[in-house]
């Protein structure tokens, strides 16, 4: 096991099939990459303790509106049988919350990698979404299991509820996406788009202004 580790995680935007691939319709979603959930550990503290911009404090007092977060970690600790593990986790996300931009399921991400990287053992891309399902499930209810599978991804995804999760390549020549916020906070079945986004090219395809 490690002092420390990092992992990272990006927003996601659906390019097509908002809403509905929650019916097992197709959808087509865009990591962000600049958009992205950064998580860092350190086992050179006393207690467990989380740090991010909904709480700061012992992991065990975390609020019921981190009802998820605060399962995965205990599920983590679990698989590693370190339960009494000393840590504190830091979360430092620029996904806006209740824009349907996948932040609970980038933090989830985040934070399964870091853990995994703490310990030094491999994470296979199955086993990442398994796990990041835990919190997806608390804090969402029925989620479809397309924010996990963009918000790890290093590539667009094409996705079909419960049958099809394919990392794919689009190549355009310089198409541009734009997206805006209005403003007002809403729940994952809403429409909602956030800031401008300049599709560029291959792994840096993105410029966000």
């Amino acid at each position: 096991m490690k002092e420390k580790a990092k992992a990272k995680s990006y927003a996601k935007i659906i390019w097509f099939g908002e809403h509905s691939v929650v019916y097992e319709k197709p959808a087509i979603a865009l990591p962000l990459y600049n958009v992205d959930v950064h998580t860092s550990i350190t086992t050179n503290t006393n207690g467990q303790t989380i740090e991010c911009r909904y709480f700061d404090g012992p992991v065990n007092e975390m609020t019921d509106n981190l009802k998820g977060i605060r399962v995965l970690i205990h599920e983590l600790l679990t698989i590693f049988n370190a339960l009494d593990l000393n840590f504190h986790l830091k979360i430092e996300s620029k996904i806006p919350s209740e824009r349907g931009m996948g932040s609970s399921a980038a933090t989830a991400v985040a934070i399964v990698r870091v853990f995994f990287n703490l310990f030094d053992v491999p994470l296979s891309r199955d086993r990442l979404l398994k796990l990041a399902d835990i919190e997806e499930k608390i804090t969402h209810g029925n989620p479809s299991g397309l924010d996990t599978a963009t918000a790890s991804s290093e590539t667009p995804v094409w996705f079909i509820r419960n049958r099809v999760n394919h990392q794919i390549a689009i190549n355009l020549p310089r198409p541009s996406l734009v997206i805006a916020d209005s403003g007002i906070k809403a729940k994952p079945v809403k429409p909602f788009q956030w800031s401008t986004i300049d599709w560029l090219t291959s792994r840096n395809w993105q410029r966000f202004n």
